[in-house]
């Protein structure tokens, strides 16, 4: 039976009539449909380098969180993945972020990989520690940041938003 959606997962932004999926893409389209990719093509191009990189961890964390089995190699991929991957990508973006004087990643305003990196610090907030970021002053500011803005607050007090409540929608809490 095939699947409903385009890839067989979610998510699916639906503009028009016409779908587009994976949320990289996602992200990127409403970057630059909202002017949220930088004030020129080498922002737009960093948003995409922070970005992607971030995913690379954040793949690491699906690798392990969701997707093994093995209960032994499960334990030693999250002790590698808090012991080495994660401070390696939190110590890099620490030093962006510091030579970054505004609050966000890229440039002085707001940008899509601002919002992205955010929510994936959040996620390793919310599973992995509460307190992955301390030692890391500038990412915690900017998190905090891009969390206080007015339209991110409202979503956040109103969806009650955390990446613990998708394991209570697919049944893994």
């Amino acid at each position: 039976m095939p699947s409903a959606t385009p890839w067989g997962q979610l998510p699916i932004l639906e503009v028009d009539g016409k779908q587009l999926t994976q949320s990289s893409s996602i992200s990127r389209f409403l970057g630059r449909t909202f002017n949220l990719c930088g004030e020129n093509a080498w922002e737009s191009a960093k948003c995409d380098e922070y970005v992607d990189a971030t995913n690379d961890l954040i793949n690491e964390w699906v690798g392990f969180r969701f997707n093994e089995t093995d209960e032994a190699r499960k334990a030693e991929r999250k002790a590698k993945f808090i012991a080495e991957l994660m401070p390696n990508c939190l110590q890099k973006l620490e030093s962006i972020k510091e030579k970054n004087d505004g609050d966000y990643l890229v440039g002085k305003k707001l940008t899509w990989a601002d919002i992205d990196v955010a929510d994936k610090l959040q996620t390793l907030e919310d599973d992995i520690n509460p307190t992955v970021l301390e030692g890391y002053p500038n990412l915690q500011k900017f998190k905090n940041a891009v969390f206080s803005l007015p339209r991110i607050a409202a979503y956040v007090e109103k969806s009650g938003y955390t990446y613990k409540g998708l394991d209570n929608c697919l049944g893994k809490a």
